[in-house]
């Protein structure tokens, strides 16, 4: 099993001051008003998960970093700190960093009573060096460390055991949103290295009653002349040589409503916005339920009916072994999730993001919790005015 317990993130573009998040349920749900920092929480989980796999990267001279903005002479570095489960291990594992280096690296083994550092980074120094140096996190790894890289990156090249339980995670965990291109690649990916998923994505893909009979999904060859028109540089051209053409199979009825034939579609083409999403969505879906990992999807229910999110909470529902965090503006759904499911992200006067869980504000059993958040009383909402 793979999951995330908590997440930490602090001076990280909205989130000025320190921020934790607890995933205590296997469905989590943030909400807020647009521009709160919900967008923030999956950037940042998605920036770690980044940094964590690239940081040794030869390319690398100087780390992303996206402070607040908002407050003068903000000199403090970015931090993020995950507590998660890899397979039969439970680790917490942070860093903080400035653009040009690593100021701090830490990983703490948590699968035991008592708490066990297997190393504490100071910048280019192991704090722990005989414990550190136990586990594989020596000086002179270190020493072959850039000040920009992450040891934990850099021990995974030497095939490190703790190394090698974080990427697991990594690999495992998903972080995406309907409107970008990784979320295709990434299915695609999934039914490429996984051919017997394709049966329960197409399951899944029937039972949300979108008539899709069957697809397939072909690499076809661009025409050099095509390619050469691109008005792009050379050496991004070869990635143009090769494209993939996705197609459903739709039925067509005759006398009586009565299937005669099959006929195929192009996914971009010609079936709806919506269609395409649950499309791209499904092997991600699938795939976490059959791995027991995270997935976290950002404007979860954008162009999708109510009922289709519906039908993917209670998906996850009934696979609790899995992990579901989602973004959404859709308030119907809160009557389907308990008051520990709920987030709610809003900003203060200052325009720091806040976290806050829907259960801090003690509503009772039988509140009408969309009701209620409709009417202001947790707030991370938008209050609008007249405009004049």
């Amino acid at each position: 099993m793979y999951r995330i317990n908590s997440f930490k993130v602090c001076n990280f573009r909205s989130f000025a001051k320190e921020q934790q998040i607890e995933f205590n349920t296997n469905i989590t749900a943030v909400y807020g008003a647009n521009a709160s920092g919900k967008s923030n929480i999956a950037s940042s989980l998605g920036f770690l998960a980044g940094f964590i796999c690239n940081s040794a990267e030869a390319n690398i001279f100087k780390i992303p970093f996206e402070p607040f903005l908002l407050r003068k002479d903000n000199d403090n570095p970015t931090s993020m700190e995950i507590e998660f489960l890899s397979n039969d291990k439970k680790l917490r594992y942070g860093f903080s960093f400035k653009s040009d280096r690593i100021i701090s690296e830490k990983l703490v083994d948590l699968s035991t009573q008592k708490e066990k550092i297997i190393f504490s980074r100071i910048e280019q120094k192991i704090e722990n060096d005989s414990t550190a140096k136990k586990y594989g996190f020596t000086k002179s790894l270190l020493e072959k460390t850039r000040l920009t890289t992450l040891l934990i990156t850099k021990a995974r090249e030497d095939n490190n055991l703790y190394a090698n339980y974080i990427f697991d995670f990594i690999e495992k965990m998903g972080v995406f949103s309907p409107n970008n291109p990784e979320l295709r690649r990434a299915s695609l990916k999934i039914l490429k290295e996984r051919p017997k998923l394709k049966e329960k994505v197409l399951n899944f893909l029937k039972s949300a009653d979108l008539w899709i009979r069957d697809f397939t999904i072909d690499e076809i060859d661009t025409p050099d002349e095509i390619i050469k028109s691109l008005p792009i540089v050379d050496e991004f051209k070869d990635s143009f040589k090769k494209s993939t053409l996705i197609t459903t199979r739709h039925s067509v009825r005759g006398e009586e409503n009565k299937i005669v034939d099959y006929i195929d579609f192009s996914l971009d083409a010609q079936e709806s916005t919506g269609t395409r999403i649950i499309f791209d969505l499904a092997p991600l879906i699938v795939a976490s339920v059959e791995d027991g990992s995270p997935l976290y999807i950002d404007e979860f229910g954008i162009h999708l009916h109510p009922d289709i999110c519906r039908y993917i909470l209670k998906y996850f529902k009934d696979n609790s072994q899995s992990q579901l965090i989602i973004n959404t503006h859709d308030t119907s759904l809160m009557n389907e999730l308990s008051r520990e499911e709920i987030i709610l992200v809003e900003k203060n006067q200052a325009e720091e993001s806040l976290v806050s869980r829907l259960s801090d504000y003690s509503p009772r059993k039988e509140a009408p919790i969309e009701k209620h958040y409709r009417a202001g009383l947790y707030g991370a909402r938008p209050f609008l005015k007249e405009i004049k």
